[in-house]
């Protein structure tokens, strides 16, 4: 590395943007050291950081790179405090002997001469500014729960709800609050499904930023960087290229432009993509997804209904539709104990088809927020409950020595059926698994309730890396729930009794 001269360092050291293209030294995804530049998409997020920002993405884009750099210099030259939180600790050790303890190592000794290290270890850098004897630190790890940064973040955070659910959710309820109002927080996936943690977060800032609201400091302020914003996803070769391929490059240039994105999908990046496509296969979507919707119509890892889901959505049954107030209602329940989680589906018979048309979902409330709930979307709609199924909870007593059936009826959750325990829950999952393609599901109003179904996984065991033949009880079990209960409500025969209408997605889409 070439030295640099005192006098050249007084001029250009008081230049973020000059130190974070001349100054710090990586390892690459070779093990080979480059002199760190900001990259295009680098260089976006340096100009328009938020105090809380959320950031949906492509793979292999240099994001995390570029925020060890970003809060190393921080740390450095600002005197703050920054946090990383990685998937595993395989990968905590990999980002800090290669992004952040190499970058530090490999700083010019003018610089590092200022600075007096106080810790050193496999996961944390501590040092004190010898003039002012401010004190910086930064560490990586898999967690953090003590302590206050003022820079913080997140890496893949929706594969740690797809495997480890019960971290996101340490992490969602104690890393986030060691940071300060008005610090900065970045957290960045793939995405893996629609839930979770990361899924929540997402979903709600990029709702925000459709709309163009205005952000206040605790708002998450949303980022989006599809695979051909990357300047190396090109091929410059001949490829051929299908109509249908074609079609979707064009449908998706004419929808991210509508949204006021400057995209043109050039033809070597069209190869580039198809090529890779060849390899990948459905995995596109989760890797190198295209629009923001996209990315979260992927398989999960693990899922249960992925092929059931994968055909709702190419089938259409995944859709907007009316809702029929001249049908009957009915309500499927699936119940959590205490502060568990409720789910109800709320469903019609349209001809041969079951319409999912809402759900209601909450943690910690009882069923008088249940039955407020459906009755303000039954005023909104003006529809009428027919009946009510419930799993084999409902016979349970509660606190007050009566059973959940009874304060249901005495609500006015009536007429009602219980439907029978399931002996096996490889039953109730090969129920739902049938009932699948009788179901069309409202794409706006049943958001949490397709978030659920995608999400639906099977237990990861970290010992043997591999999934467990048993479903992971999360967030995502009990939309699962009411629907298994609603697949395991009705036979084929009292179906084919008003075995009317045919599906036709043309005219649902």
């Amino acid at each position: 590395m070439t030295e640099i001269s005192k006098e050249d360092l007084k001029k250009k050291l008081s230049d973020q943007f000059w130190r974070l293209n001349h100054l710090y030294w990586v390892l690459n995804e070779k093990n080979k050291p480059v002199l760190f530049k900001l990259r295009k998409i680098q260089l976006y997020l340096l100009r328009h950081l938020w105090f809380l920002n959320i950031i949906l993405k492509a793979r292999q884009l240099g994001v995390t790179t570029f925020f060890c750099i970003l809060y190393l210099d921080e740390c450095i030259f600002g005197g703050k405090d920054a946090g990383l939180i990685a998937h595993t600790d395989d990968d905590a050790k990999k980002i800090f002997e290669k992004k952040v303890k190499y970058a530090w190592d490999h700083l010019p000794a003018v610089i590092k001469d200022q600075y007096e290290m106080k810790t050193e270890s496999k996961h944390e850098l501590c040092f004190i500014k010898k003039d002012t004897m401010i004190e910086s630190r930064f560490y990586v790890s898999t967690s953090l729960r003590s302590g206050t940064v003022q820079r913080l973040h997140i890496s893949e955070l929706a594969t740690v709800d797809q495997k480890e659910p019960g971290k996101a959710e340490e992490i969602k309820s104690g890393a986030l609050l060691t940071v300060h109002k008005e610090q900065v927080v970045t957290i960045e996936s793939t995405a893996k499904g629609g839930g979770g943690v990361f899924g929540d977060i997402c979903k709600l800032a990029m709702k925000k930023w459709k709309q163009k609201e205005t952000l206040t400091p605790m708002d998450y302020k949303f980022f989006f960087f599809p695979w051909w914003q990357e300047e190396e996803y090109e091929l410059d070769h001949h490829v051929h290229i299908s109509q249908e391929e074609k079609e979707y490059f064009d449908k998706v240039e004419g929808e991210m432009r509508a949204q006021g994105w400057d995209c043109d999908i050039t033809l070597n990046k069209r190869r580039w993509y198809v090529k890779t496509k060849e390899i990948q296969g459905d995995k596109m979507l989760r890797e190198h997804p295209s629009t923001p919707g996209e990315a979260f119509m992927v398989s999960v890892e693990g899922a249960y209904f992925k092929r059931e889901i994968a055909k709702a959505w190419a089938d259409g049954r995944i859709c907007e539709f009316p809702i029929e107030p001249t049908l009957p209602v009915y309500t499927f329940w699936d119940l959590g104990m205490k502060k568990d989680t409720m789910f109800v589906i709320l469903a019609q018979k349209v001809g041969r088809f079951w319409h999912c048309i809402d759900n209601v979902y909450n943690g910690g409330e009882g069923f008088p927020w249940y039955v407020k709930e459906l009755k303000e979307i039954a005023d909104r709609d003006m529809l009428i409950y027919k009946h009510h199924y419930f799993c084999h909870d409902i016979t349970v007593k509660e606190y007050n020595g009566f059973t959940r059936i009874e304060t249901a009826s005495s609500l006015g959750l009536n007429p009602y059926t219980i439907v029978p325990r399931v002996e096996a829950i490889q039953d109730k999952i090969h129920a739902s698994r049938m009932f699948f393609p009788k179901v069309v599901i409202h794409k706006t109003r049943c958001e949490k309730l397709i978030d659920s179904l995608t999400n639906y996984q099977k237990e990861w065991d970290d010992k043997k890396n591999d999934w467990k033949p048993v479903p992971l009880h999360n967030w995502a079990s009990h939309g699962a729930g009411s629907f298994g209960e609603m697949a395991r409500s009705f036979t084929d025969e009292e179906e084919s009794e008003n075995d009317g209408k045919q599906w036709n997605k043309k005219k649902r889409r």
